[in-house]
């Protein structure tokens, strides 16, 4: 529990401080590789459509639509969300390609690659052999995505 400034000593608030650092530390472990599942392990269907929300789906999700248009304004020729949509499909993703992925995986918040998967722009198992193939990704994002795991493909 944080203590309240008024009512504890410097010492304490310091000891306080320490213990939180230590604790998150252990509990987020943010510097620490965290593996990918396999492929495998993932469900390869896309999310259903919702009848209750008109949003674009597939290659045409908007969540993916606009990560690219925030992070790829620099681009000489932005990617659009079907670009993205070919990439994360594609076996052997040309430089392009790996380009498009690396925004994904490198500036895409948990919450956005939620919405576009929930839009259809791809399946957990595509994500996952998109960041395996990619190999550099955070330790958050594979946390994450494993929590995907489907438990009907668990390895016995």
């Amino acid at each position: 529990m944080k203590p309240h400034a008024t009512n504890n000593t410097t010492e304490e608030r310091q000891a306080w401080v320490q213990a939180e650092l230590a604790r998150r530390m252990r509990v987020e472990n943010t510097g620490r590789h965290v593996p990918l599942l396999p492929p495998e392990r993932f469900s390869d269907e896309y999310s259903r459509a919702d009848p209750r929300f008109n949003e674009p789906r597939g290659a045409n999700a908007g969540a993916i639509a606009g990560l690219l248009a925030g992070s790829c304004c620099g681009w000489g020729r932005r990617p659009s969300a079907a670009e993205f949509h070919d990439a994360v499909r594609e076996a052997e993703p040309s430089q392009r390609q790996r380009a498009i992925i690396n925004v994904l995986i490198t500036e895409a918040s948990n919450d956005s690659i939620a919405l576009a998967y929930l839009q259809g722009a791809f399946t957990w198992r595509q994500l996952a052999t998109a960041m395996l193939r990619h190999g550099n990704y955070s330790p958050r994002l594979a946390r994450y995505v494993n929590l995907h795991a489907d438990a009907s493909h668990e390895a016995a």
